[in-house]
């Protein structure tokens, strides 16, 4: 999926102090490296080294950092599963037994953390009755787009219950202000469940300047990933801040009509793809040399993966004519769009009030979360930050769609941030 090839374009994007951050980060941890032996690493070395292969880690180097982010947001990506089981499950189920195992959200037993408010020319505003516009010479939405509104509506009122049902993995978090606090502030708790791994995901970290000067302001402490300058989730001595994911559907299976080994069909015409070729070194034993193949919805993973390959097979279209073996499948995931997301955490760490939060929150683009905040002020509230694409009417990101007709591409945009849900104080 190109993951390091995304991270390599990020690290240009970002902020000389983030870029600076990740480079001092990378010297401490080869520090580290360099006055060790692999054994004393970890005990993975030694086995390894049991087995009679002489290996000592790589350097590391900041894009290492920006790279083990796609692996935190891969996690963490959304219903993609889902879209290959519903097609799997086509084959012999009627739609509605399909839909019965991904029920509507259950609002009554779990409300939303934002249950009011409402878009007022493209801002969200808390204390909005609804969906608005301050100018009246205009309606809110043509005729034609109220009438997609409305489809779009229906299809995600059939949103899996992505939390609080299924596997009974699911993060909390909360947050209260000081009319229900014995100390009068306010307090913030946040209690991520992220699955049970080895080495763990997240490692506890504290950032301190020996001085404060206008120069160095971290005074910040809490947990983040093993590979990530920065604290993911924590409070310094202004603010706190918590995260649960989100679950918002950022990923998409297009059926690809391949003609050829490097051409694709896009309404009625054929379109070159990107390729390219990667080499992977197996040891006591020659390079494999694997052949990327991309659409403009992103890298064809049924190359790779039978089981996309048979969801290629096995899907259900109104294209006429005999396929073959069926379609290849493409992935389009926000995640592959080059994101400053390692700018949001370093200034979500310096950040001392709401605005300077929200800044930061601004530039978190991958994973999509819930934010929860508190200050020594006594304010407390809530941020949704992400990346989440707009969708054209062919697509309501439920099964893989026809990678063939444009009408059902994203748009290319995604729902701006000041549109997306946020409330500080609410009563």
């Amino acid at each position: 999926m190109g993951w390091r090839r995304v991270a390599e374009r990020e690290l240009a994007l970002l902020e000389p102090a983030t870029r600076d951050a990740l480079t001092s980060y990378a010297a401490g941890v080869n520090a580290y490296i360099a006055d060790r032996s692999p054994s004393q690493l970890a005990a993975e070395y030694s086995v390894l080294g049991l087995t009679g292969l002489d290996y000592s880690p790589e350097e590391w180097v900041p894009v290492d950092s920006l790279a083990w982010l796609k692996a935190m947001a891969w996690d963490l990506r959304g219903n993609m599963d889902a879209e290959v089981d519903r097609v799997l499950l086509s084959l012999d189920h009627t739609e509605d037994e399909i839909a019965s195992l991904w029920p509507d959200y259950p609002f009554d037993e779990h409300e939303p953390i934002v249950g009011g408010g409402g878009v007022v020319d493209g801002v969200f505003e808390q204390n909005a009755s609804g969906n608005a516009t301050r100018n009246p010479r205009r309606p809110a939405y043509a005729p034609g787009v109220v009438a997609a509104l409305e489809q779009v509506r229906d299809r995600l009122d059939a949103m899996p219950a992505l939390l609080g049902k299924g596997r009974g993995i699911g993060s909390n978090s909360w947050v209260v202000d000081g009319e229900h606090s014995a100390t009068g502030a306010p307090i913030l708790a946040n209690d991520p469940h992220l699955g049970t791994s080895q080495p763990g995901i997240w490692m506890q970290m504290g950032l301190h300047c020996r001085e404060q000067t206008p120069d160095c302001t971290l005074d910040t402490s809490g947990f983040t990933f093993s590979g990530v300058p920065g604290v993911v989730i924590g409070h310094n001595a202004d603010i706190a801040w918590g995260f649960t994911n989100l679950g918002p559907d950022v990923t998409d299976l297009f059926l690809e009509q391949t003609e050829g080994d490097d051409r694709y069909m896009r309404d009625g015409a054929t379109e070159a793809m990107e390729v390219r070729t990667e080499t992977i070194e197996v040891r006591g034993e020659d390079d494999v040399e694997l052949r990327v193949r991309e659409t403009v919805h992103g890298p064809l993973i049924s190359d790779v993966s039978s089981e996309f390959a048979t969801v290629g097979a096995n899907a259900p279209v109104d294209e006429p004519g005999e396929r073959g073996s069926g379609y290849a499948v493409a992935l389009a995931w926000t995640a592959l769009e080059p994101a400053p997301t390692a700018d949001a955490i370093l200034a979500l760490n310096r950040a001392s009030d709401w605005d300077e939060f929200r800044a930061a929150a601004a530039d978190f683009s991958v994973p999509a979360q819930n934010m929860v905040y508190a200050d020594r002020e006594g304010h407390i509230g809530y941020q949704s930050p992400g990346r989440i694409p707009i969708r054209r009417g062919g697509n309501d990101g439920t099964m893989p769609v026809e990678g063939w007709v444009s009408a059902n591409d994203w748009t290319g945009d995604y729902i701006p941030f000041d549109g997306l849900p946020s409330v500080l104080d609410p009563d």
